[in-house]
């Protein structure tokens, strides 16, 4: 009976989540943005593409906003 109720409550929470993520309500807790890691960068970048990074002359890495943001990193004025 125990675990009847385990998998019924399991199952629930299955679809409420389905259908709160259908309807747009949940949001993705990974949000990526792009670094140029020269010395003097202090912007983070929403494209890989943006043209604000055309300058870059070292590497461009794909990171977790939350990491740049605790960089100290700002938005890009042109994406944001």
């Amino acid at each position: 009976m125990r675990t009847l109720i385990k998998f019924s409550f399991v199952l629930f929470l299955i679809s409420f989540s389905d259908e709160s993520f259908a309807k747009g309500k949940l949001t993705v807790v990974e949000n990526y943005v792009y670094l140029c890691n020269g010395p003097s960068s202090k912007v983070y970048h929403r494209s890989e593409n943006c043209k604000g990074l055309n300058r870059c002359s070292t590497q461009i890495s794909k990171v977790l906003l939350t990491f740049a943001q605790n960089k100290g990193r700002r938005a890009c004025k042109i994406e944001f």
